[in-house]
């Protein structure tokens, strides 16, 4: 099948839901895996499992009882799906699973094929009508073999043995990655040529990232941050960051890294904070076809070139609202992007 990107709520949930009801109703569907940290209540999401599990498929669903303030939701959920024979895991020693995902095993003439679907957010119908977000549905053979490890971990309860190579996973090697991303650009612009990281994120607090894009700042790399919350990184020369507070929730997480020989996108399901990249399992997934690179890449200098809705965050921390220039038409980020799905859906 042909990948997918979703970004949530300009284009629908419905997307998810009807990959889990085609999948809970396909005779060669045997296996459906998700793990869960937030859903909505009653969940759509949760009722296509109960059906799958009902249609004999093997349906096996983490849910997190860790997650603050859905503790008690989620164990009646656990509940409800075991009793209609969905095999729950619960706990993982030590880790909180953050990591959205869902795989979908089907077997075709002997062949075991996979699909999976990897999201920056809950699969929970009722925010993702109100919190921005991004998913990729993928059959890429390496991708989808890597969601199956992620898994298989959870159901061995133990991250001994684990490895990928596509999608990176926190604590294994996701910070590794986000740290020679952001050297490949400290060497481009130290070669003088053009280096550029943009990152959009609900929190960056991590000492150690945050040290290394200082440095990259220093060494001539512009560095530009879309942040919503919690931001612990001061402005510097080479370093712009701004916060967007908007109608919608602003909740996705993409990272951009590019110099003038290469360009890498990723989305991700984790913020960059010391607890996310050491003591939760959180997924960095790296975004490979150029039509959904260029889907991140608007999304990103929309939220970059807003006047309307963004302040600046600086040292002084008055968090002043960009101003438009002289003659500059207003531009608010949310709306723009609206307004650039509404017109690839039309073409």
């Amino acid at each position: 099948g042909r990948d997918e990107m979703l970004c949530f709520p300009y284009q629908s949930f419905n997307a998810v839901i009807q990959l889990l009801k085609e999948a809970a109703n396909s005779d060669d569907v045997s296996n459906i895996f998700i793990s869960l940290y937030r859903t909505a209540h009653p969940s759509a999401v949760a009722e296509q499992l109960v059906v799958a599990a009902q249609n004999k498929k093997n349906v096996i669903a983490f849910l997190e009882l860790k997650a603050s303030e859905n503790e008690e939701e989620n164990i009646l959920l656990a509940q409800r799906l075991e009793k209609s024979g969905v095999k729950v895991l619960r706990i993982f020693p030590e880790k909180k699973i953050h990591a959205k995902a869902i795989l979908i095993e089907r077997k075709s003439g002997g062949i075991v094929e996979r699909t999976c679907l990897l999201s920056t957010g809950n699969f929970n119908e009722k925010t993702a009508a109100l919190y921005t977000d991004v998913a990729l549905i993928s059959s890429d053979e390496k991708i989808t073999e890597d969601v199956a490890s992620f898994f298989a971990a959870l159901e061995q309860q133990s991250l001994t043995g684990f490895q990928t190579s596509q999608v990176k996973f926190s604590p294994l090697n996701f910070r590794t990655e986000i740290t020679e991303q952001i050297q490949n650009c400290i060497l481009a612009a130290a070669k003088n040529t053009p280096a550029k990281i943009i990152l959009k994120l609900n929190n960056l607090e991590d000492k150690k990232i945050i040290s290394h894009l200082y440095k990259a700042a220093a060494a001539g790399v512009t560095v530009e941050i879309i942040v919503r919350s919690i931001c612990t990184m001061k402005p510097a020369p080479n370093i712009r960051i701004i916060s967007i507070v908007d109608h919608l929730l602003e909740h996705s997480r993409i990272f951009s890294f590019k110099s003038s020989d290469s360009e890498n996108i990723f989305i991700s399901s984790a913020d960059l904070m010391s607890r996310n990249l050491d003591k939760r399992i959180e997924f960095l997934l790296p975004v490979n076809n150029e039509s959904h690179k260029k889907m991140l890449n608007e999304i990103l200098q929309l939220h970059l070139r807003d006047n309307t809705r963004a302040r600046i965050i600086d040292k002084k921390q008055k968090n002043k609202y960009v101003s438009a220039a002289d003659g500059e038409a207003p531009i608010r980020a949310q709306e723009k992007i609206a307004e650039y799905f509404s017109s690839i859906k039309e073409s």
